[in-house]
């Protein structure tokens, strides 16, 4: 499970970098989700870029949005891709391990040494002191 992991946050990393760069790219928008949660009502904006955040001034927002606002099936429909792209390469890369793992195998993993001064820990005593 750890080499799963560690694909994972590689995997993530990597689409995180391919998402901004994409939406850098794409015409300036703004998705807005009307969402009750618990009885409380709740407006989520979502800002395709930079530049669309540039383009809206705080004492207008509303205005400001109103007139970029995109609809928001376009979100759901590249999360649902998203989602679908992520199973895809957790199901390949799970079975990629299955097949190739070995247990006699252990990665090697960067040790990690922690210097203290001899008086770091005099403080947590004194912290404990006044506890009592």
């Amino acid at each position: 499970m750890d080499e799963l992991k560690i694909r994972w946050n590689d995997y993530q990393r990597e689409r995180w970098l391919a998402l901004s760069e994409s939406n850098v790219r794409r015409l300036p928008a703004v998705y807005v989700h009307d969402k009750d949660w618990d009885d409380d009502p709740h407006r989520c904006f979502i800002f395709t870029n930079e530049r669309t955040l540039k383009q809206i001034r705080w004492r207008h927002f509303l205005s400001d949005c109103e007139s970029m606002v995109a609809e928001y099936a376009e979100v759901e429909k590249l999360l649902a891709e998203e989602i679908d792209r992520a199973n895809a390469w957790l199901v390949e890369n799970h079975q990629d391990i299955q097949e190739n793992f070995n247990s006699t195998v252990v990665k090697l993993r960067k040790k990690r040494k922690i210097i203290m001064t001899e008086s770091a820990l005099d403080d947590l005593s004194k912290i404990d002191a006044d506890k009592k």
